[in-house]
């Protein structure tokens, strides 16, 4: 009889085996959490290196014309050269309008009323220059890194 009833016995059925999906409500929060920062994190890198676009490329045209400074010597082009490339730069962060009519003094306390500025405003104005410019690249170096931190605006 004992015999009997263990033949009668089945074998244990295992449960079935838990699958990946669906996921719990953990995962889809995780993997939107992790897209979001993802592409908030490229959006990001995309906008600061095209905000810092214009600076890169007045820093790499302002060594080229510092280059040719130094072959050619021609300070009255030069001088020309300098103010339109500050005037690139200035467009590029600041509103169009009010840079556009900036001249003489403005354009110089724009700039900052700092010597170099006063001596590039002076030599546009003459019509043969004399001295030697190439002090006033590394002055002008520095105010294209840092043009964007500028708080006040020249206003007229």
């Amino acid at each position: 009889m004992k015999d009997q009833a263990l033949t009668q016995l089945k074998d244990l059925h295992l449960p079935t085996q838990i699958g990946a999906w669906p996921l719990a409500y953990g995962w889809y929060i995780l993997i939107f959490l992790i897209l979001f920062f993802f592409f908030t994190s490229v959006i990001y890198i995309y906008k600061y290196c095209k905000y810092k676009k214009p600076k890169r490329l007045a820093l790499k045209k302002l060594a080229a014309l510092e280059l040719v400074y130094q072959k050619e010597n021609n300070a009255n082009q030069m001088a020309y050269q300098l103010t339109m490339l500050l005037k690139q730069v200035s467009f590029a962060y600041f509103p169009r309008v009010k840079i556009a009519s900036l001249h003489d003094k403005d354009w110089q306390n724009f700039l900052g009323n700092k010597d170099w500025s006063k001596t590039l405003t002076r030599l546009n104005y003459q019509k043969n220059i004399n001295e030697d410019i190439s002090s006033l690249f590394k002055p002008i170096k520095y105010w294209i890194k840092n043009c964007d931190k500028q708080i006040t605006l020249v206003t007229g």
